[in-house]
Order: C-alpha cells, then structure tokens, then sequence
C-alpha cells in the first residue's frame, strides 16, 4: 500500500497515539484526521501488521445489552508513543493528560509480552460496561459474577505499592506484574 500524503499519514499517525488506551471510534479518527473511514481501517491494518499498534478485544459472551463491543487501540512501543505525542522527559510525562492512558499501555503491553515470551498465545480482553465508575473492584465483582464459574483471574495494577486480594481481584503495584 502506498501513502501518498506523507503528512497526512503522520497526522493519522500522532491521532491515534492520542487514542492508545481508549476505545477506537473510526468515525472520530476519520473526522479528525481527515481521511475516510475506509482509509483509517486501510492504515490501521498496516499500522497491526507491522506490530506498531494492536487491538485489545472486548470480552462479550451476551452478558448483557450495555457491554462495551469496540475494540481498544495500543500502541505495542510506549517510548514510540512518547515520541509521537511530544512527550520527551520524564517530566513532560508527569505532566501530560495522557499520562493515565501511557500508564495502562504500558501494563497492557508489559502483560502481553509477559505471554508471548513464555511461548503463549495471548487471548487477552477488557471488560468494560458503559456504566465504568472509579469503582474498579466492583466491575471487576461484577465481571466474575456474570461469568460464572468460567472465569479465571483478575488483576488490577496501579500506581501504588500495596498489593493484596478483595474478593476475587488480586490488585498489586505495576511493577510486580
């Protein structure tokens, strides 16, 4: 596939790195870069073969009508995501607004490599519902009530450093993951 607009490529580019971590809405990034719909997918798909992004699937098994269904985007290099959204010191980072969405591409990413080196193939999802509160224990209850006795583990990672269990979600600090 040849790019013919090499700055408008590099704007598709920089748009989706402001979107790793969050839902994908073709039809936003299609507005906002100013490329169609169809030709987002067309680059979205070099973008997954050449391993620079991935899609995160959503997990649904008709658990409810409100379960999230789009895919999530990640960038799968943090240092190259970092790069394409300006950021370039550790405080610039600190600072930024997408310093939570850097923070879970990275656990993500930590994750999935985690697999892919013991030889496994990833057959990770996220599980959100469109009514995600700050309660994250509670979704993640919730997640393990509806899937019944098919589920297996939940973590949680965050910016802290206690670790510990609350009913079936194990949370610990991100760099024991």
């Amino acid at each position: 596939m040849k790019v013919h607009d090499l700055g408008l490529f590099q704007r598709f580019l920089v748009l989706c790195a402001a979107r790793s971590g969050q839902l994908l809405n073709i039809s936003s990034l299609s507005s906002d870069s100013g490329v169609s719909e169809a030709q987002c997918r067309r680059w979205l798909t070099v973008l997954q073969a050449s391993e620079l992004v991935f899609l995160l699937q959503p997990f649904h098994e008709n658990l409810g009508k409100r379960l999230t269904k789009a895919p999530k985007l990640y960038f799968t290099d943090t240092g190259v995501l970092c790069r394409l959204l300006g950021i370039d010191s550790a405080e610039t980072l600190s600072k930024h607004s997408s310093l939570g969405a850097i923070f879970e591409t990275f656990i993500v990413i930590e994750l999935r490599k985690c697999i892919l080196n013991r030889g496994e193939r990833p057959s990770e999802y996220f599980w959100r519902d469109s009514t995600l509160s700050g309660d994250h224990f509670r979704n993640l209850t919730e997640y393990f009530r509806l899937r019944g006795p098919r589920a297996t583990v939940a973590w949680l990672a965050y910016g802290g450093d206690g670790e510990g269990q609350r009913k079936d979600v194990t949370f610990l600090p991100w760099w024991k993951i």
